[in-house]
């Protein structure tokens, strides 16, 4: 029987638990708090402009709409529809992702502008963003409008 070969050298989570850690070697129940927080991913860039010409908002999301940034949208629609907007259209095409959190907050969006009476318009975003409404079944849902 042929035995599987040690590797050594490989640190485990860029030296989180430690400089001697290899694959193989049991880790510590503890990561060293220094060292994980230097791993920490920086947060999505996100940022959403927002103009208006009369009564129309019109919102420019851009980067990732997610659970961390979602609020902040959130915020910008509350705003402009607090303000008076009788229409709200807001351009997903400078998303880079959209996860469930973003896609609810449209939902939402949507049922508010229902109940409330002002109009909503959506402009598709990039493949990848417009396919989590083609999984979730949800684009015959919001009204996307087709540009040219």
């Amino acid at each position: 029987m042929r035995r599987p070969a040690k590797h050594r050298g490989c640190d485990v989570a860029a030296g989180a638990f430690g400089p001697s850690a290899a694959f193989g070697d049991s880790l510590p129940d503890q990561p060293n708090p220094e060292e994980v927080m230097a791993a920490t991913l920086q947060p999505p860039q996100f940022s959403c402009a927002a103009t208006r010409d009369g009564h129309h908002a019109r919102l420019k999301p851009w980067g990732e709409l997610d659970l961390s940034t979602v609020d902040a949208l959130a915020r910008v629609i509350d705003e402009a529809i607090d303000e008076g907007a009788a229409a709200v259209s807001i351009d997903l095409r400078a998303l880079t992702f959209i996860d469930s959190t973003g896609l609810r907050c449209l939902l939402k969006l949507a049922e508010r502008s229902r109940r409330d009476g002002f109009d909503l318009e959506l402009t598709p975003g990039s493949p990848s963003v417009m396919r989590l409404f083609e999984l979730t079944r949800t684009r015959h849902v919001l009204p996307f409008r087709e540009v040219a």
